[in-house]
Formats: structure tokens, C-alpha cells, sequence
């Protein structure tokens, strides 16, 4: 079951358009992909994007109307849609302000743009008005939900199979269970959870994702609960930088 809040909130028909774009980049290439979703009536762009070479890597984007950029920021945001359509690991919604008034752009052709690499991405015309509002952060639920750069849920990892195994295949499995350890208890591995979970690993008994849902459901985790670093962030420990 979907928790609820922002980031259940935004649901759209979703089919990554496998129709990638192949950029050559200093550090090798990327390839991109995504769409604009929405304009919203309180004035704000939504859609996705992300580089499937790199997919916890955020892009900046950029919408252009007619050639004219007018909105433009982070693809870091996570929907529950993206992560079951396999759209990369599910962390590269965006919900990027207008710079103007929502009539500049209601009858425009809106392009998709990836900024750093100035590599259109996609066009949509036509696009669809949909109805919502600002969010009222009066709780700290509510301050959390609309926050990307924190995991609300530890289901929001499930879509980051490959970047694990991308972490395991270049420093280890038991690098990988220290970091584990790290990254949801705040803690050094003790002995014995270090060999019995890297065996789990190593035999295929347990998938890396279960290991922190196994940590995060610990007696120890739920006695003192910690926000944990969302996975496009440079804090996230099994980003591969």
C-alpha cells in the first residue's frame, strides 16, 4: 500500500517513453529520459526525468515555452507511479514553480530540456491543466513529506536495486553491510550482524533491500527512529559519485 502525502500525491499515466537520448558527457554519457506531466492551476510544471546511466544522479531541468525556459530545477522528488513503472528508482519527479502566469503556457508547446547537458529530452503539446493546491506544512509530517532530500518511507527504496548492486559489484558485499549499518542506525556493524547478513548476501538468501528493511524494522531503529538521507542526495552512502 502507497503511503500517503506528496509523494503519493501526483499520479499521472506513466510510460517511460524508452525513447532515450544518448549525450557524450566529459565523464562518458548519459541517456536521458522523460516528460512534463502537468501544469498545475496554483502555477507549478510536474513530470520526471532521469539519466538511466545514472539514475540516482538528480538532473536540472528545464521547460521551455516556445523556446523560452520558464521554469527550471532539481528532478529529485519521489512518486510511488515512477518506482512501479520502473521510470529509474522512482527519485526524479519534478514540481518546478512558473517563472509567469500559467496563461503563457496553457496553449504553448512545452519542451523538456536537460540543463546541464542543453539536450532537449521531450515535447509535449497540449498541455493538460490539473486541478490542485499549496500544501499547508503545519505538522512536521507535513514538512517531511514535501521534503526531498529525506526517505518518508523506507519502501521508497525498492527501486534502487541496480544502484545497490552497482555499490556491491565495485566495493564488496561486506562494504556494503557496513554501510547498511551506517546509513539506517547511525552505527558501526557489530560482529555478528556483519557475518550473518553478509553470508545472506553472498548466497543469495537476502536482497540488498531487505537487509535495511531488515534494518530498519529492528527494535534498535524503531527505539530511536533517524530521518535517512534521500537517495539523489550526496549523503546517500550508496550513491555512486
Amino acid at each position: 500500500m502507497q503511503p500517503s502525502g506528496d509523494c503519493a500525491r501526483n499520479q499521472y499515466p506513466i510510460s517511460c517513453s524508452r525513447d532515450f537520448k544518448f549525450v557524450a558527457t566529459n565523464d562518458g554519457y548519459s541517456v536521458l529520459d522523460g516528460r512534463i506531466d502537468a501544469v498545475t492551476s496554483s502555477g507549478y510544471i510536474e513530470g520526471w526525468a532521469f539519466d538511466l546511466h545514472a539514475p540516482l544522479r538528480p538532473l536540472t531541468v528545464s521547460v521551455q515555452a516556445n523556446g523560452r525556459e520558464v521554469a527550471q530545477g532539481l528532478a529529485n522528488r519521489f512518486r510511488w507511479d515512477l518506482a512501479e513503472a520502473g521510470c529509474g528508482s522512482g527519485w526524479c519527479a519534478f514540481r518546478l514553480r512558473l517563472s509567469g502566469a500559467i496563461s503563457r503556457v496553457r496553449r504553448a508547446d512545452l519542451s523538456l530540456w536537460d540543463f546541464t547537458q542543453q539536450t532537449e529530452i521531450g515535447q509535449r503539446p497540449g498541455i493538460p491543466l490539473a486541478d490542485d493546491h499549496e500544501p499547508g506544512l503545519s505538522v512536521l509530517d507535513d514538512i517531511v513529506a514535501e521534503d526531498p532530500t529525506v526517505v518518508r518511507s523506507i519502501e521508497q527504496l525498492r527501486g534502487c536495486g541496480q544502484a545497490f548492486a552497482n555499490f556491491i559489484a565495485t566495493e564488496g558485499v561486506a562494504e556494503f553491510v557496513r554501510a547498511a549499518y551506517v546509513y539506517i542506525l547511525g552505527r558501526r556493524a557489530d560482529e555478528t550482524g556483519m557475518a550473518l547478513y553478509t553470508g545472506l548476501l553472498q548466497d543469495g538468501s537476502l536482497q540488498p533491500y531487505e537487509l535495511l528493511r531488515a534494518l530498519h524494522d529492528s527494535e534498535e531503529f524503531r527505539s530511536a527512529p533517524r530521518l535517512l538521507i534521500a537517495p539523489p542526495e550526496p549523503g546517500f552512502v550508496f550513491q555512486r559519485r
